[in-house]
């Protein structure tokens, strides 16, 4: 299989389709970033309170995240980065589903400890997005 429409081999044993993954792994990531844009307060109203039918797709378009996101194949992510995989997973994927398990089971505390990871994600990708971005999309 061919690297992101490179023409060059992933190293090894390693086959997978890295078109799929690459796409798979923008959609994790761009349903996350949808659903927190959701959760933001609209210009000046602070505190304010998500309605139902929004919280419901914010719930959604996570959860179909962690789930895409479970679903990419870790050495993909390794050959990307070679930390990838353990941020995005330990720090990116767990933060998302603590975040959920704790609206879902009112635990303010799961939510916290969710967010935290999810920071600590995004500082993350944005130190080393560039040299990710570059290898996801060579052409560009």
């Amino acid at each position: 299989m061919i690297e992101c429409g490179t023409g060059k081999e992933l190293k090894g044993q390693y086959k997978i389709n890295a078109n799929a993954m690459r796409d798979s792994l923008e959609l994790c990531l761009s349903l996350s970033l949808e659903a927190n844009k959701l959760t933001q307060p609209p210009d000046g109203k602070t505190p304010f309170e998500i309605p139902d039918d929004q919280e419901n797709v914010i719930m959604d378009d996570l959860n179909r995240s962690i789930k895409i996101g479970k679903e990419i194949d870790v050495e993909f992510l390794k050959w990307l980065h070679p930390d990838l995989a353990e941020e995005f997973h330990d720090n990116f994927i767990t933060g998302m589903k603590l975040y959920v398990d704790g609206l879902e089971e009112d635990d303010v505390m799961k939510q916290i400890r969710g967010n935290n990871l999810t920071i600590k994600w995004a500082k993350y990708w944005e130190k080393n997005k560039d040299t990710i971005l570059k290898k996801m999309y060579p052409n560009n």
